[in-house]
């Protein structure tokens, strides 16, 4: 079955809404349906990952997206990488999500995160592992 991108979009716009509204179930099976035609492409990932994050699941959304950077077309892991970043941080892992933000390169919402991170300033030292 061939589908035109223009309908893939169409397909990944209706999705994304469902996922903007923690729809997870429906954003999934858009998604799913995409892969069927589109297997390597980050919206496969991304979308479903966004509806986790919206539905307070920030655990599976970081399995949908290391998934995906094992599936993904290598010109798409930039974006991967960025939402990884995104859901680490989310989940108090800030080393991984650091890591995660050097590989995604200057995608928008890595260049967004940077700029929170910078205008955060560093991560405070918890009191347990200051030295006195």
């Amino acid at each position: 079955m061939d589908i035109a991108p223009e309908e893939i979009r169409l397909l990944a716009q209706i999705g994304l809404m469902a996922a903007n509204h923690a729809d997870v179930e429906s954003a999934t099976r858009i998604f799913a349906a995409i892969e069927l035609v589109r297997p390597r492409h980050s919206v496969v990932f991304i979308g479903p990952a966004i509806a986790s994050l919206q539905a307070g699941a920030t655990p599976e959304a970081i399995r949908c997206l290391e998934r995906g950077l094992a599936q993904v077309d290598a010109a798409d892991r930039t974006e991967l990488q960025a939402f990884l970043a995104l859901a680490y941080r989310l989940c108090g892992l800030q080393g991984r999500s650091d890591n995660a933000l050097k590989s995604a390169g200057n995608v928008p919402l890595a260049q967004g995160l940077r700029r929170e991170a910078h205008l955060a300033g560093p991560t405070p030292t918890p009191v347990s592992q200051v030295a006195l």
